[in-house]
């Protein structure tokens, strides 16, 4: 608990390291969300009440796999945060896990 705030501090630089691609386009037309603006949210504890940790119970979850980017999703459509047609965007998905990817490294 002691690292969250250096997590919530770290979060925005994190996503603005994401991994840039020519597919943002896909991305953003497949969703007014971007992913690494989900992963944010999530983090804030956003999604808890669709049974999605917070802050560095969330980092570790996906870690340990025990939170999928799928089932982030899942709860951003259920919260109607996004469209249910993101669940099938690989690249959506791909870019949240690298968002997690890199607050992992950044959090050791």
């Amino acid at each position: 608990i002691a690292t969250l705030p250096l997590l919530l501090t770290l979060a925005p630089v994190a996503m603005a390291q994401a991994p840039a691609s020519t597919t943002t386009a896909s991305v953003r037309s497949e969703s007014s969300l971007p992913p690494t603006d989900l992963v944010f949210l999530a983090l804030q504890g956003r999604l808890r009440s669709q049974g999605i940790p917070s802050a560095a119970a969330l980092i570790e979850a996906h870690h340990e796999g025990r939170v999928s980017s799928r089932m982030i999703v899942e709860a951003a459509v259920k919260a109607n945060r996004l469209s249910a047609e993101t669940l099938n965007d690989p690249t959506y998905l791909r870019l949240i896990d690298a968002t997690f990817s890199t607050l992992k490294s950044n959090s050791r």
